[in-house]
């Protein structure tokens, strides 16, 4: 009876054994099959592309997140992580860097107040506004810190507005500008301009711009003195 009953006992461990032997076998199969995920963090995309064609893996683009501190292309996240093991040919998802969108100054010459205050609430500058005494009609921007277009890297900004007639102003910039505005703005003020750069045939105003001025941008100027300015300009 004893000896049935221990027969009994094997026949019921028999299907676990045979289980476990199969899950064994299938266990060691895949590792053998799979491969180990390289790390493919802080690499160029380039890079990482050669680094997973070496373990017979394919890189696809999961997202793209703007990141200073890291050249644009650089590898942020991969997933699945590195050191993983999973079947060949496994794509793997990686999120890289990319530049922060450059935020450019606005053009707030002529503009009032109230204008560049709603505009650079919308821009999220910081802009700051300092009223000084000009012939420039009251309450209008006549300068800022930053030429128009260009880029703001720490998104801050000085708008000069007029708070009406004086005889010292500040100097505005207008390197950048196209010829015919920059003569057209001193007009308007009564100062003559004096060009230097135009060698040669005569081209259109509207196709030369200003490289350099003198007075400087930021001079404090005499109004009751100050009768010009000299302009070099350049080809656009």
């Amino acid at each position: 009876m004893k000896i049935l009953q221990k027969i009994s006992y094997a026949m019921w461990a028999v299907p676990f054994l045979f289980f476990m032997v199969g899950y064994a076998g299938a266990y060691f199969y895949m590792q053998k099959k799979s491969v180990e995920v390289p790390s493919i963090m802080g690499l160029t995309v380039q890079e990482a592309v050669g680094v997973l064609a070496r373990h017979n893996m394919a890189m696809r683009l999961r997202a793209e997140k703007e990141d200073e501190q890291f050249p644009e292309g650089t590898i942020l996240q991969q997933v699945p992580a590195a050191y993983q093991r999973v079947r060949p040919q496994q794509s793997i998802f990686v999120t890289i860097a990319k530049a922060p969108q450059k935020i450019l100054a606005p053009d707030f010459f002529h503009k009032d107040s109230s204008t560049i205050e709603r505009n650079a609430a919308h821009l999220k500058i910081a802009t700051k506004q300092i009223q000084l005494k000009s012939r420039y009609p009251k309450n209008l921007c006549f300068a800022q810190s930053v030429t128009p277009g260009q880029p703001l890297e720490r998104l801050k900004m000085i708008a000069y507005i007029s708070a009406g007639d004086d005889e010292l102003v500040i100097m505005p910039n207008v390197v950048g500008l196209p010829l015919d505005q920059a003569q057209d703005f001193f007009k308007r003020s009564g100062v003559q301009v004096q060009v230097v750069g135009l060698d040669g045939p005569r081209l259109p105003t509207d196709r030369v711009t200003i490289v350099e001025q003198n007075p400087m941008v930021g001079t404090i100027i005499d109004l009751a003195k100050f009768k010009h300015v000299h302009l070099q300009v350049g080809l656009q």
